[in-house]
């Protein structure tokens, strides 16, 4: 970010904060991480349908049974999670102001950008289901470097279990605590290659694990003594401090922000040289010294601090997703799931055991009523091979039937079954069958409408999400000093904002491609290029819809014409309807209703010359 106040320093020892003092930080938080990535770990395997850990499967096999689950849960999920990914949303600034409409269209072709190069779909999905089946999800901005070699802004998906923050929070967002870390686990040669010998030899850890089994909160020491392959935690610890910032008001408009008065005084003197030299009367200005939140960065491992900057971020670069929450408790669909499928399970085990112990070929034999001479192996030799027995009257032998399960525990198994397909959103997430046919529409309607309050908690709460990412993004984008250049399709502007740009020479056509072009952004010497995000707002909306609904919402817009003809005569009706279908882009749309119109016109000039014939008098009269 080019107002980024950054001072790398490697091994340092003056940075605000030691690296004891933040591991200590750390581990005064880990109790509450321990607890949620436990459940967490367990809810990963209710989402593979790999209900039982492995000392309970050792357990069921040394009983000669098969750990057989039941799938309710991980059904349940992948439904959950398929219809997230058939429902896309897309970001759309809004300007709050008339003169901020240009700003929020190139923002939204930014946003493109960004969306482009962090794979957004699949990168927002992976986040949705790590909230939704796991825990929690996490997305992290970052800038980085594409395989071109190029600079890119985008989002990152993060495992669940490498980030972390002050337990204490109490926002959604856990951005109100005092801070937020990513860890990342590095071979200690990797070190080596970016901080030197030194510096890779001297970091040393403690062994007491946390998180997962295969790793150490801090670092795993490498088994065959190799030092070069210990598994060495980095972590990417930002701090939030309370930092004296100074800002340079002209002409009643802050300017910038600067982190030192001498760097704002500099400013100053530069903004006034030209009025000076002009004679012209100097604007009113001042330096305003304001105390606010600010964002420091460490990365480190073991006891040393690798990396310190004071940055002028304006919020935590992590943002956390949850389904649930309420205040610090984090649940997830798993959670509410799995009390109910591990009763299932145990029924299911139970029906499997007496299945398994049940009587299998008995027999009810009254000894005194055989005939001599015929003992109890003699009669069951014969009973298997078919040969007559001899009895003194009938009745003396007759076969005993199996019990089988009890009747009440399949009842039961069905109500658990039903359960969990109500906790879960019902018929919203179960291939549309929404009740019983003997039901009636108003009933199955109303069922729908109750199912629907559970799903619209996770699902908003992803809207919101989306929302503080886009959010979030708006200073990175304020900053930007590197030019873009930003392919766009016909459907992307308004022919209005089309003209503009080119204008103002910040759009080219392209020349293979009707209806393409290009735009650039940040372009040197024109200030409209560079992007002024204050004043902009952010709303998510829905990409599109599905071709089912689509298709069901073209055939109730021809039903209303049926009851309404005159809408046919409406272009805006006209342009709703062609926007159901995939195959029609935006140029298109546009081409047809000027043909349409063109149309009209001629069919009103031939009317026209038709009345004109008709009215004409003849020679004879």
């Amino acid at each position: 970010m080019k107002n980024q106040k950054a001072r790398n320093i490697y091994g340092i020892t003056d940075a605000p904060s030691s690296a004891v003092d933040l591991k200590n930080m750390h581990l005064g938080h880990i109790s509450y991480f321990n607890e949620l990535w436990e459940s967490g770990k367990e809810n990963e395997r209710y989402r593979m349908s790999d209900n039982f850990s492995t000392e309970q499967k050792n357990d069921i096999t040394s009983q000669g049974r098969i750990p057989v689950a039941v799938a309710a849960t991980s059904d349940k999920l992948t439904r959950i999670i398929s219809s997230e990914r058939n429902s896309r949303t897309r970001p759309k600034a809004r300007a709050t102001k008339p003169e901020k409409e240009v700003t929020a269209e190139l923002v939204n072709l930014r946003f493109n950008k960004v969306n482009k190069d962090s794979d957004i779909d699949y990168t927002k999905s992976e986040i949705f289901e790590s909230g939704v089946a796991v825990k929690y999800g996490c997305g992290l901005i970052e800038k980085t470097f594409n395989k071109r070699g190029e600079e890119v802004l985008r989002l990152s998906s993060i495992d669940y279990q490498d980030v972390v923050w002050d337990s204490n929070s109490k926002k959604y967002f856990k951005n109100d605590g005092a801070f937020m870390a990513r860890r990342k686990n590095v071979y200690r040669i990797d070190i080596e290659k970016d901080y030197g010998k030194e510096i890779a030899d001297s970091i040393n850890f403690d062994q007491g694990y946390f998180g997962r089994d295969i790793e150490n909160y801090f670092g795993i020491t490498d088994k065959n003594g190799n030092r070069d392959y210990d598994i060495i935690t980095l972590f990417e610890h930002y701090q939030k401090v309370l930092r004296e910032t100074y800002q340079v008001v002209w002409d009643g408009k802050v300017l910038t922000k600067e982190f030192s008065r001498k760097e704002a005084e500099e400013l100053l003197r530069i903004l006034k040289i030209p009025f000076i030299l002009s004679g012209q009367r100097i604007p009113k200005a001042s330096i305003v010294s304001k105390n606010e939140d600010a964002y420091d960065y460490y990365k480190f491992a073991g006891d040393i601090i690798l990396e310190y900057k004071q940055t002028d971020l304006e919020d935590y670069p992590l943002i956390i997703y949850q389904s649930f929450n309420f205040i610090d408790k984090i649940w997830c669909m798993t959670d509410v799931l799995k009390p109910e499928n591990k009763l299932m399970d145990k029924l299911l085990s139970q029906i499997d055991y007496a299945f398994g112990h049940d009587l299998k070929d008995a027999w009810e034999i009254v000894e005194p009523w055989l005939m001599q001479g015929q003992s109890i192996e003699t009669i069951m030799q014969r009973l298997k091979s078919g040969e007559p027995i001899f009895t003194t009257r009938p009745g003396a032998i007759h076969s005993v039937p199996p019990k089988g399960a009890n009747p009440q525990w399949l009842q039961v198994f069905g109500v658990l079954k039903e359960n969990i397909a109500e906790y879960s959103g019902g018929a919203l997430f179960s291939g549309g069958d929404v009740g019983k046919q003997r039901e009636a529409k108003e009933t199955v309607l109303a069922k729908l409408r109750q199912q629907q309050l559970v799903t619209t908690l996770f699902i908003d709460n992803l809207r919101r999400w989306e929302k503080e990412v886009y959010r979030r993004l708006l200073p990175y984008l304020n900053d930007e000093d590197t030019e873009h250049i930003i392919k766009v399709e016909g459907g992307n502007l308004t022919p209005q904002m089309l003209e503009l740009l080119k204008q103002n020479n910040l759009y080219t056509a392209s020349e293979n491609y009707q209806g393409a072009g290009y735009v650039y952004l940040n372009k040197p010497g024109i200030e409209m290029s560079y992007l002024d995000t204050a004043d902009i707002d952010i709303e998510i909306t829905d990409e599109s819809a599905s071709d089912a609904e689509k298709e069901s919402e073209y055939q109730r817009m021809l039903a209303y014409e049926q009851g309404d003809p005159d809408l046919r005569l409406s272009q805006t009706w006209r342009e709703k309807k062609l926007q159901l279908i995939d195959s029609v882009n935006y140029e298109d749309r546009l081409k047809i209703q000027q043909e349409i119109s063109e149309a009209k016109q001629i069919m009103q000039q031939q009317e026209q010359m038709r009345s004109t014939i008709q009215n004409k008098p003849t020679i004879m009269s």
